[in-house]
């Protein structure tokens, strides 16, 4: 299935799109990262990702700037929400092993891949966040 007629589909054909084609949508995805954030990723092996109906998977810049340790990994993930696709990425920002927090205490930040008003899919910006359930304890460590 192609990837833009999964991005606008609804939850019934949605329910329906075979594995080949989630895995087509997410390296396109982490391909539209890439060329975003001006990156180079490093996903998780394909067998780890979580594909069905939507998908789920942790990816990580490939390499430090100018040989600065700030570096950032997250989840490249979407899921069906009412009728539609929701896609997101989750972005933590790392100091060498250290996960960093700003002072107001927000721990991430989440970007929405959406069509804008041109018909063009990009990246935007959703906003900065707390982990005020711990869902993402596991990120604490790179």
């Amino acid at each position: 299935m192609d990837i833009f007629a999964i991005l606008t589909a609804r939850r019934d054909v949605l329910e329906t799109v075979d594995r080949e084609s989630w895995r087509q949508l997410v390296e396109h995805l982490i391909a539209e990262v890439e060329s975003t954030f001006d990156c180079q990723l490093t996903p998780d092996s394909p067998d780890k990702w979580c594909l069905g109906s939507g998908f789920c998977v942790d990816i990580k810049e490939a390499q430090f700037r100018d040989r600065c340790p700030i570096y950032w990994k997250g989840i490249l993930g979407a899921t069906i929400i009412q009728d539609a696709l929701y896609v997101t990425l989750t972005k933590f920002l790392y100091y060498g092993s250290h996960r960093l927090v700003a002072r107001d205490g927000n721990e991430f930040v989440d970007y929405e891949y959406k069509q804008n008003d041109q018909g063009e899919w990009r990246w935007r910006l959703f906003g900065w966040f707390k982990d005020e359930n711990e869902e993402y304890e596991d990120f604490d460590r790179p």
